[in-house]
């Protein structure tokens, strides 16, 4: 999924990006717009929604931040005005108050059955921290974070053991995984479709790392409160695999791959050659660019959550 801006000055530069975007396949678009009225005359959200919306085969949600609902008590009003141009999901702020977000969720479905709307999936963005710094930049970008809540994980970090560091991110997951089950038990049967986005803020490698963790524990959170059996399949994609190709020859022939190694018996090919471990890794590559494609597709940010028995990231469950 690619973040995409109205901060364009006009049609033409914000066109010349959406080209730029679809040539590297990115299809999947979260539309956002200027972050203060004083950056100047700026191309409108709802402009910039019709071009998107022209290109049938790009698709785009956009930001909901529950904090402002706090303030204003207009946010979910925002969320419906959004969807009536075009989008199909939201992607909240990173979550750390619960609270603004049950009663987001509560009145975007209250005024979704006032006007007999299908409400739309919201995905509930978590991120791990674990250093001041960090705690520092989420409030620069507008965080909600309780001061008990802060004052909880600076306590880990802050602590004289060597890994003080890895113990307050994992205190932040913790919180986090506190933060949705509280969500679900008040809001999980309010209406609104849920999913699930974990998105790091930091570039240091104990919190980056932090969001694989959290991400496991969140999903299963998640898919657990649905009362249904799932399963997941997990890769370890290098960033450099995934990077995206031009070649849609090249893309035909992983799939090729993809297939030939799905029918195989004991992961061997036709005449029982084995597949070099260059092969495995393009193949399990491609694999997991689908999953990701797909489970975005279905606006869940790597989950398929559903009326659905079982659930995988990587489209098939784990024999």
């Amino acid at each position: 999924m690619q973040n995409c801006s109205s901060r364009e000055p006009d049609e033409a530069a914000f066109n010349k990006w959406l080209d730029d975007a679809t040539m590297r396949n990115h299809h999947t678009l979260n539309l956002v717009g200027p972050s203060s009225s004083r950056e100047g005359p700026r191309l409108s959200m709802e402009r910039a929604a019709a071009l998107v919306k022209a290109r049938k085969n790009l698709a785009f949600g956009c930001v909901t931040i529950a904090e402002r609902h706090l303030t204003k008590g207009t946010e979910h009003l925002n969320i419906l005005r959004k969807v009536d141009f075009g989008a199909q999901w939201f992607i909240s702020q990173a979550v750390y108050d619960a609270e603004a977000t049950i009663k987001l969720l509560h009145d975007y479905a209250d005024e979704c059955r006032r006007r007999g709307q299908k409400p739309v999936k919201i995905l509930l963005t978590f991120a791990p921290v674990g250093r001041p710094k960090t705690l520092e930049f989420a409030r620069w970008l507008g965080i909600h974070m309780p001061e008990a809540v802060e004052q909880r994980i600076l306590a880990k970090a802050n602590a004289s053991e060597s890994k003080s560091k890895e113990a307050a991110v994992l205190e932040s997951i913790d919180v986090c995984c506190e933060a949705l089950e509280r969500i679900l038990g008040a809001a999980g049967q309010c209406g609104v479709p849920l999913g699930l986005s974990v998105e790091s803020i930091s570039g240091f490698r104990e919190e980056i790392d932090g969001c694989f963790e959290m991400f496991r524990r969140l999903q299963a959170i998640m898919l657990d409160s649905k009362g249904s059996p799932w399963a997941v399949r997990w890769y370890r994609v290098p960033v450099q695999s995934m990077a995206r190709s031009n070649s849609g020859e090249q893309l035909a022939a992983l799939e090729a791959k993809l297939e030939a190694l799905e029918e195989a018996k004991g992961g061997q090919l036709a005449g029982g050659q084995q597949p070099t471990a260059k092969e495995e890794l393009a193949v399990k590559t491609k694999e997991a660019q689908i999953a990701m494609r797909d489970s975005l597709l279905g606006f869940a940010a790597g989950i398929a959550v559903g009326a659905v028995a079982a659930v995988a990231i990587s489209r098939k469950l784990v024999r």
